[in-house]
């Protein structure tokens, strides 16, 4: 099955179960894009896909995304992660080959329906991926679960629909994280010069340290965000204690995301390495040289996108200068407070005009909006 939002047009993971194993199966372009090539290069220069409200600019040409998106034709060619796990959540063995896969495409909310009706793969999946979560939590995981906010601009009409959180998007995610951890163990275990994504040790103190398995306030989930550190991308495998994982790459995103592209080269060059053919992998330099030039170009990508959502949240208060909403307060500083708009997945500052309290649900109005500074400031009444 692969799972994802009833708009995603470029499905690039499937997760199954063969009554023994896990099995996530990702879209396989480096077994048609030769490493060097226009395509390569164009891919690697874009660095990620652009999700701006009024397009999608697609990292891979669209004619490559409808050929290799899972389940988008009859039978996807994919590389698959075979991986077995213990009864704690230990992966105990990895096997990674390319394959042929017939896939069916639900959106999360038919997952859950089938996941309700007891459709037994799908709901060993589930169990697994709670088994999963609580290892990482033990291991010092951060949980951090914010609303999230999809925002569409066609024509004259622009609208923000939340994404709901289902028990199929935690499924895949932990899925997601078991293929990038295992991939990242099996690169390892072969001395293969690879590219793995790390973190260091979080700076958060306190209760928003604390009970990671249930469910938090969005200001304490505001207070873990605030104490994370940046990522790391690069050839040393060091821990993600962010994810509680002592190994992690992406490596399920290669239609939409170069490094992940470039871990799928490295997989495919080690698999006909071990096969005595005439394609050696990467050597370190030049992974590290192809990640810089695409970490830079998905930089962009990322604050383009930032950019593009909040144009178009003051494009849709300047025709609706009479909005009022809620607020939830995240921080409180001083006079003002820092604020999380729901209706627009939107974080701003706003000055107090009555005590307030963590978590406090205020009611705002816009008081000025500025497009081409991209400027917001609202009141509280």
């Amino acid at each position: 099955y692969a799972i994802d939002n009833a708009w995603s047009n470029d499905p690039d993971d499937a997760v199954s179960f063969d009554g023994e194993s896990v099995w996530v199966h990702i879209a396989d372009p480096s077994a048609y894009i030769e490493p060097g090539s226009a395509l390569d290069t164009n891919a690697m220069e874009r660095g990620a896909t652009l999700y701006l409200p009024e397009a999608t600019i697609p990292m891979l040409p669209a004619e490559a995304v409808s050929m290799l998106g899972l389940g988008l034709n009859d039978s996807s060619p994919a590389l698959s992660f075979k991986i077995s796990i213990d009864r704690e959540g230990t992966i105990q063995d990895i096997l990674i080959a390319p394959s042929l896969v017939r896939v069916s495409r639900l959106s999360y909310e038919q997952a859950d329906t089938l996941i309700d009706q007891g459709e037994p793969s799908l709901g060993k999946l589930c169990e697994i991926a709670h088994l999963r979560r609580l290892k990482r939590i033990t291991n010092g995981a951060v949980e951090i679960n914010f609303p999230e906010i999809s925002i569409k601009a066609e024509e004259n009409s622009i609208t923000f629909m939340p994404i709901p959180e289902t028990r199929s998007s935690g499924m895949v995610r932990e899925m997601m994280l078991l293929a990038g951890e295992a991939s990242a163990r099996w690169a390892r275990e072969r001395n293969l010069p690879f590219l793995y994504c790390s973190q260091e040790s979080p700076s958060i103190s306190g209760p928003a340290l604390l009970d990671m398995d249930s469910e938090a306030p969005l200001s304490m989930q505001y207070a873990r965000r605030k104490g994370m550190r940046a990522s790391i991308v690069g050839t040393e495998c060091l821990a993600h204690r962010g994810l509680g994982l002592s190994f992690y790459t992406q490596v399920t995103s290669p239609l939409r995301r170069y490094q992940d592209l470039l871990v799928h080269f490295q997989i495919r060059r080690a698999l006909c390495d071990g096969q005595g053919l005439a394609v050696a992998p990467f050597q370190e330099e030049e992974i590290t040289r192809r990640s810089l030039v695409s970490n830079q170009a998905a930089s962009q990508t990322r604050q383009a996108e930032r950019d593009a959502r909040l144009h178009w949240i003051a494009v849709y208060l300047s025709r609706h200068m009479d909005w009022q909403g809620e607020a939830s307060i995240l921080e409180i500083r001083d006079r003002e407070a820092w604020v999380f708009i729901k209706e627009f997945g939107y974080e701003t500052s706003i000055r107090c005009r009555k005590p307030v309290q963590l978590d406090e649900i205020v009611r705002v109005k816009v008081a000025r909006v500025n497009i081409p500074c991209l400027a917001l400031n609202f009141e509280m009444l």
